[in-house]
């Protein structure tokens, strides 16, 4: 019997090689149907059928998966971005059936992974390492409430507390000269002096805002899979490029990571795919920065690997056995650009 899969947010530039495997399930034949905001997103090409949808967070998405779960019977939802994810989240009781299920687990912790302050706040309650940090909630006292992050922290970085892809994160070094800033990937590096001179008035919208100690990198990524609180995979990634996610990562044998990850599957006890952001302290202990209420948006990098992430996710939706699968320890996965004939 065939499996017919919602894969949400299609757009992203790995995402070709998530949907061409999830067709290559050995079990069953799939279908995948895929969604995303872009009528022009890359994977529209790689799925058996694609609609255009209303955004994550918008009014119309729970109205708009309700229709299609009924028009392409569907079986399972992978969300792919934290919007959709969370929104998904909220309504897994209306929209799950007997046929239908969503690959998330509930409402309420699912949104607190998607506010990095509820995440550090949870983080530290249970003994998982996370970075120092202070919450700033007023706009109209940013300038003082840095000041004293400041003087605490010395070299800090500040983001939104709910955001999406690394969007609007300073990372303040006094150690940048005044004239220089700069750009790697979505983050901004600049001085303590420029950053209140130049940026504090576009942060005020922005609010809630998280201030943390300055980490260094390389940043890794944890792929955590899990069905009810029991860990089945935890694969830690270096980046190639810690500014870019995409650039390529090596799996690495790191057991105080795994420890990390199976201790979040259990503590929280997650089902599903799920995955981490990493960063080290100044005497190189690990710290959680980010927990992703969804998969990640390199988990292709495991897939290339030969490691079966969607797969399984497959294999527990249908009850399947869930097979050992060998860890690659030390294998690199690089990005590399190629075609696809498409029918107009």
């Amino acid at each position: 019997m065939e499996i017919n899969i919602l894969l949400t947010c299609v757009g992203g530039e790995l995402a070709p090689l998530l949907i061409q495997n999830l067709k290559a399930y050995p079990k069953r034949k799939v279908k995948v149907i895929g969604i995303d905001s872009d009528e022009y997103a890359l994977g529209r090409h790689f799925c058996d059928v694609f609609f255009k949808a209303p955004r994550g967070n918008s009014s119309g998405f729970k109205s708009f998966i309700e229709q299609l779960i009924i028009k392409e019977k569907i079986n399972l939802i992978i969300p792919g971005s934290d919007e959709e994810a969370v929104t998904l989240s909220n309504y897994k009781d209306e929209l799950e059936n007997k046929e239908t299920r969503i690959a998330c687990v509930d409402a309420e912790t699912i949104n607190y992974f998607s506010d990095k302050n509820e995440t550090y706040k949870l983080l530290k309650k249970n003994n998982i390492p996370c970075a120092k940090w202070t919450i700033i909630k007023k706009s109209e006292q940013l300038v003082t409430q840095f000041k004293r992050v400041h003087e605490e922290y010395g070299n800090f970085v500040v983001k939104p507390a709910v955001s999406r892809g690394g969007r609007d994160v300073f990372i303040i070094n006094d150690q940048i000269a005044s004239s220089q800033n700069i750009a790697e990937g979505k983050e901004i590096h600049l001085n303590y002096k420029d950053f209140i001179q130049k940026h504090i008035q576009k942060l005020k919208d922005k609010v809630p805002l998280v201030a943390m100690e300055m980490l260094f990198g390389p940043v890794h990524d944890i792929d955590m899979l899990g069905m009810s609180g029991v860990p089945l995979f935890i694969i830690p990634r270096k980046r190639i490029t810690s500014s870019n996610p995409n650039a390529g990562h090596i799996i690495v044998k790191n057991e105080e990571l795994i420890d990390i990850g199976k201790k979040i599957i259990t503590k929280f006890k997650l089902s599903w795919l799920y995955d981490c952001d990493i960063m080290f302290d100044k005497n190189n202990k690990p710290k959680v920065i980010e927990i992703n209420p969804r998969m990640s948006g390199s988990t292709a990098v495991c897939i290339e690997a030969g490691i079966p992430l969607l797969h399984t996710l497959i294999d527990i939706h249908t009850n399947a056995t869930v097979e050992n699968v060998a860890i690659p320890y030390g294998t690199g996965v690089i990005p590399y650009k190629a075609l696809k004939k498409i029918n107009n």
